[in-house]
């Protein structure tokens, strides 16, 4: 996969957060307000402790 090809999979949601569609799964880092996204999470990362990464309903 090229590097143009992963970074247009890349979609930033505010803050610190993004999500990343990579082979098929969909990875949330520091989510914050994804509830307005339709994908569910295959992978969340959290780097680091705070209120506003725990907007993510872990199902």
């Amino acid at each position: 996969m090229s590097t143009e090809e992963i970074v247009k999979n890349i979609k930033f949601l505010g803050h610190a957060s993004v999500k990343i569609n990579l082979a098929g799964k969909i990875i949330f880092v520091d989510p914050w307000k994804v509830a307005e996204e339709k994908d569910k999470a295959d992978i969340v990362l959290v780097t680091h402790p705070h209120y506003m990464t725990t907007t993510a309903k872990l199902t």
